[in-house]
């Protein structure tokens, strides 16, 4: 069901009767508030799109009828302080179900998140979109993850901590870390990972890029090297370093 890009204010608590329906759209809107009790008869929803709404802190959303919900969107809302005050997934707080596998938090305003926040989806959550924020250091991340995006924050530094080799995130495949305030990629901080895809674009205060990045030189030896997209388009970089 699709009602995005219309100028939605308010939803009636009794509005949908739609038991079998799994995607919901309703993005684009000026929705304000919505009550717990207008999902009660969407048991079966997995897909709810809420991107650029008037969303904030006195939304106080709750999501506790989604027990199917797979996957959440809710960029672009001034959300981020209610969320760094409520657990996403306490049936107190937001109420998403611990079996998510996707949510998108981009440019909610989040500037600070315990370091534990994403534990109760430490196996669940494949997919994590967090850019557009004002975050200026990184959690615990899931164990599970495929898909992050971390980008445009002001993050001044990586560490090994981040991506650590001792619990390592062995599904990771894509990580977007583009618009960041970091000076350096330094070496072996990536080197617990298997990535596919790396974005380091328009990072204004990049000056180098370890040729260990990866923890072995990989302009010499590419073997078992699985990056299949790497750019650091639009950054400072005055040199790659031979190691």
């Amino acid at each position: 069901l699709r009602l995005n890009k219309n100028a939605l204010k308010e939803l009636n608590s009794d509005i949908f009767n739609v038991p079998q329906l799994k995607n919901l759209d309703l993005s684009d809107n000026l929705l304000e508030n919505l009550k717990a009790d207008v999902f009660k008869n969407m048991k079966r929803l997995e897909i709810l799109c809420l991107s650029n709404n008037k969303f904030s802190i006195k939304s106080q959303l709750n999501f506790s009828f989604l027990i199917n919900l797979r996957r959440i969107n809710l960029d672009n809302n001034f959300v981020g302080p209610d969320i760094e005050l409520r657990s996403l997934f306490n049936p107190n707080g937001y109420g998403l179900p611990e079996t998510i596998t996707a949510i998108s938090l981009s440019g909610v305003n989040m500037t600070d998140l315990p370091y534990n926040f994403f534990n109760p989806v430490d196996k669940s959550l494949k997919e994590l979109t967090i850019s557009n924020n004002s975050l200026t250091k990184l959690f615990k991340l899931p164990l599970f993850l495929e898909y992050l995006d971390i980008s445009y924050n002001p993050i001044k530094k990586l560490n090994i901590s981040d991506f650590p080799y001792d619990d390592p995130l062995i599904y990771l495949r894509t990580l977007k870390m583009n618009g960041l305030e970091i000076t350096e990629v330094p070496k072996n901080v990536l080197s617990a990972l298997i990535l596919f895809d790396l974005e380091l674009e328009n990072n204004k205060n990049l000056k180098e890029f370890s040729n260990l990045t990866f923890g072995r030189q990989i302009l010499r030896d590419s073997y078992d090297f699985y990056i299949k997209n790497l750019t650091l388009k639009g950054s400072n970089l005055s040199s790659i370093d031979h190691g």
